[in-house]
């Protein structure tokens, strides 16, 4: 399942992909030394707003973690970076996609007289819970999804309404806990060895 394609100088490489083919990606384009720089581009990612930073590897374990993910958590995660404008890290995609369960995305309610009528029908607005029917019926939805959307610190994004608390940047999951990230050390190495000459 294809989640990015990224271009790197010039090279187009889809995510996700195994470590041993990302680490082979690097080294053919002379990018696998330690602190090298480079720019990557997004081509193709559905919409992802992320802004790209030289960790590679980084885009390459969130594309994994987002094939592991049901639609409607992809859903979530993606309104949760639009709230960035484009300047959320893949850095913080990871961390919060690790926490995307603690989140709540209502698809289609996309503005604050929409909010109004859900968080009263279902009951999720306690100081509303209990009128009578002859004063629900004249509420100003809109100025109730206002105030809802104010107590409850949530934004209207991508179509729908998303609540979630700050996300925590050291939940992530340990590396060494992703079968994905396992590389076949010998292979590699043997690899990256010149080739030996023997003289008769």
């Amino acid at each position: 399942m294809s989640i990015f394609d990224v271009r790197i100088n010039n090279t187009e490489i889809t995510l996700p992909t195994d470590r041993y083919t990302a680490e082979q990606h690097l080294c053919e384009l002379e990018l696998d030394l330690p602190n090298a720089e480079y720019n990557m581009q997004l081509v193709a990612g559905e919409g992802w707003l992320l802004k790209l930073d030289s960790n590679f590897h980084e885009l390459n374990r969130l594309a994994h973690q987002l094939t592991n993910m049901e639609e409607y958590e992809q859903e979530t995660l993606r309104a949760w970076i639009a709230t960035h404008g484009g300047e959320c890290t893949v850095e913080q995609a990871l961390a919060a996609s690790a926490q995307v369960d603690d989140m709540l995305f209502m698809h289609g309610v996309d503005c604050d007289e929409e909010l109004g009528e859900f968080v009263l029908d279902n009951d999720m607005f306690e100081q509303y819970n209990d009128l009578p029917d002859a004063v629900y019926d004249m509420l100003d939805r809109k100025k109730v999804g206002e105030q809802f959307r104010e107590m409850d610190g949530g934004k209207l994004v991508l179509g729908g309404y998303l609540r979630c608390d700050d996300i925590d940047p050291n939940m992530l999951q340990p590396e060494e806990s992703l079968p994905w990230l396992h590389v076949d050390a010998a292979r590699f190495c043997w690899s990256r060895l010149p080739q030996l000459h023997v003289y008769r």
